[in-house]
């Protein structure tokens, strides 16, 4: 097992520095630059060293298109982040999200509030980004992080005239945050689409989901369930995979909501979220639509086709051996910051 451990260690951080295992092979150095700009995929912008932290950043750049971040602004960011420091990430976006943070209060305090909204929006998400690799999720500062994203995000609502009701669901003693956004297109009784993300993205990642459905005369709930943004940072809720217990209470609400038709209820899923949904689809009866945005079709071949890849043997040993695969587990972590992450 020793053996078999060191094996793996060693794969495993290869792997991690290389990219991840569904990349293409990188182009030659001897390879024409017009060549390697063809044999780059388009969805990897190589502006960062980290393979996880460069789709990462594609995420932020397609925020761009809903006033939700500035090209000029990310790309700013991104370009102070060093590769050899792990707070790096946190600590740039962070500095972003306070300047955007100042600029929204002195546009407010000047009477130009539709341009605080705009820079109130784009700091909710720099905070959002500032939380997505944070090498200690049980510092203090994620709290303060996640308590001003939501703070920003609600002021921007407001003040862009958005018609985003925050909202508190009634969830096993405690509640789910989420925004609600009545269609003002809608009739008496209108459709509504409840959405949620998976793995990191937040409610506050799907305003552009609301907004459109608002425009086709559909109402719209944004939630976070048990381990997504603010549930995770703020409450310490985890994720669970009985996930008909969170989309019930949801419901729940969403029928005694005024101006929701209860026949008319649509669940959508995204990234991790897609796995989640068809889980809660198969058990919540008055869900009349559900649609499913996963990225990834199985998730569980994403988890043991990598611990395979040092030995095919370690599959098995989380049921074999847990505390042998913990063990292993932290080796891994210390020796690779991403993996660190990503464990």
């Amino acid at each position: 097992m020793k053996q078999n451990a060191i094996t793996f260690l060693t794969a495993l951080c290869a792997l991690a520095v290389a990219g991840p295992l569904w990349s293409q092979a990188g182009p030659s150095p001897r390879t024409p630059p017009s060549a390697q700009i063809l044999a780059t995929p388009w969805y990897q912008t190589r502006v960062m060293a980290d393979h996880v932290l460069d789709q990462v950043l594609l995420f932020y750049l397609a925020q761009a298109w809903q006033g939700s971040s500035d090209i000029g602004e990310v790309l700013d960011t991104a370009s102070r982040v060093r590769a050899d420091d792990e707070y790096s990430w946190t600590r740039e976006w962070q500095k972003t999200a306070e300047r955007l943070h100042r600029l929204a209060q002195k546009s407010e305090l000047e009477g130009h509030p539709f341009s605080a909204g705009q820079a109130w929006l784009r700091t909710a998400t720099y905070c959002r980004a500032s939380l997505h690799r944070y090498p200690t999720p049980a510092d203090p500062a994620v709290r303060e992080l996640a308590a001003l994203e939501t703070a920003s995000f609600t002021r921007a609502m407001r003040l862009l005239r958005i018609p985003a009701q925050p909202v508190k669901i009634p969830y096993e003693g405690t509640t789910l945050p989420g925004y609600f956004f009545r269609s003002p297109g809608a009739g008496k009784k209108a459709p509504v689409v409840i959405v949620h993300q998976g793995r990191d993205a937040w409610a506050e990642d799907c305003l552009y989901f609301a907004q459109e459905a608002m425009r086709r005369g559909y109402h719209a709930l944004l939630f976070d369930g048990p381990g997504m943004g603010q549930t995770l940072r703020l409450q310490g809720l985890a994720f669970r995979p009985d996930w008909e217990k969170v989309i019930t209470p949801v419901v729940d609400y969403m029928v005694k909501t005024p101006g929701v038709d209860p026949k008319r209820i649509a669940l959508m899923g995204l990234s991790m979220g897609g796995a989640l949904a068809p889980r809660a689809a198969a058990f919540e009866k008055r869900l009349k639509l559900l649609i499913c945005n996963p990225g990834v079709y199985e998730w569980s071949r994403i988890y043991t086709d990598f611990i395979g890849q040092g030995n095919p043997e370690l599959v098995s040993l989380p049921e074999k051996d847990p505390q042998a695969f913990n063990a292993l587990m932290e080796q891994v972590a210390q020796a690779n910051p991403v993996m660190k992450w990503g464990l």
